[in-house]
């Protein structure tokens, strides 16, 4: 709680000294009076500042760069005595980390400033529409919360964050086809490659013939129809993928949603999603520096490794 409009404290000041000065009921009654506001004032803003509860929310914790989250912001009287001066100032979103940006309701990025009133025991609520376009850690805020007395002498002010604190993925990139060649058995792709049967899922019995592997003889099956029978196993592999993200300013071009860094992250995530899509081991290295002697295997004990 602090001043905010010196006019009352300097006349009842100035009201004392008269009162001293000169004397008489009149001059005291004045200061009395003025002194009098002055007290009741402070006292009903030092009420609100323990009464008047504020918070914001956010609808979730993650998103992806284009969509629309929803602030929440609640003001709460929880006292008898109204609260007839309160501005409310909801700023856009900040990004922690420098890499994000976000404009609320589709406009340029400002503060929404609301003035309202509060009654005894009511609460306000008040939404925000904030659609998030670029990748980043995003502290929704800061909201300024202001309430003065009914004499605006004093004012109360309270600074609050959206929780929870918002990461924003970049969006991945359509990739429809991811033109790679299985090199290693014991996946989900289908491949004509028969060297690559996976024994752990069977997909056909069929008669045996000229130079099929005997240990594919089904034994119990040729037993009973006195033939010799084979099982058939689906032909599937895999690959790993691994995907390499320059992150060196010098041979970045474009600022903003438009640079070429933006476009190389949302295409590498395009293609991580695709690669997840098709049951494929993906691995994503980034960073300025460069980066030798990665393999595909170490993905599988370090899937998300940062380099530089």
């Amino acid at each position: 709680m602090r001043l905010h409009d010196i006019g009352l404290p300097l006349w009842t000041s100035l009201a004392l000294v008269f009162a001293l000065t000169t004397g008489g009921p009149f001059p005291w009654f004045l200061f009395y009076c003025l002194a009098g506001a002055l007290v009741l004032s402070g006292l009903w803003a030092y009420h609100a500042s323990r009464n008047v509860d504020c918070s914001a929310t956010v609808d979730r914790a993650a998103a992806t760069a284009g969509e629309v989250v929803e602030l929440r912001l609640e003001l709460e009287n929880r006292s008898l005595l109204p609260v007839p001066r309160v501005l409310v100032a909801n700023g856009a979103a900040r990004p922690e980390d420098g890499e994000g940006t976000g404009t609320g309701d589709g406009a340029a990025a400002g503060q929404r400033v609301t003035y309202l009133g509060l009654g005894p025991l009511a609460t306000f609520i008040d939404r925000r529409r904030i659609r998030l376009d670029r990748r980043g850690r995003y502290r929704l805020g800061p909201i300024v919360v202001e309430a003065q007395d009914p004499l605006g002498i004093f004012r109360i002010r309270r600074v609050v964050h959206a929780e929870p604190e918002l990461t924003v993925y970049p969006r991945p990139a359509p990739v429809r086809e991811l033109p790679i060649v299985p090199r290693q058995p014991f996946g989900r792709q289908p491949t004509r490659i028969r060297a690559w049967q996976d024994p752990s899922s069977l997909n056909d019995v069929r008669p045996f013939r000229p130079g099929d592997n005997p240990k594919h003889i089904h034994w119990k099956l040729s037993a009973r129809f006195g033939d010799l029978y084979v099982k058939e196993f689906d032909l599937r592999a895999t690959t790993d993928i691994v995907v390499f993200i320059d992150l060196d300013r010098r041979v970045q071009a474009g600022q903003g949603a438009a640079s070429t860094v933006e476009a190389a992250i949302s295409l590498a995530a395009g293609v991580a999603a695709h690669a997840l899509r098709q049951d494929r081991l993906s691995q994503a290295l980034w960073g300025t520096k460069p980066v030798r002697g990665v393999s595909a295997s170490s993905a599988r004990d370090d899937p998300v490794h940062q380099a530089g």
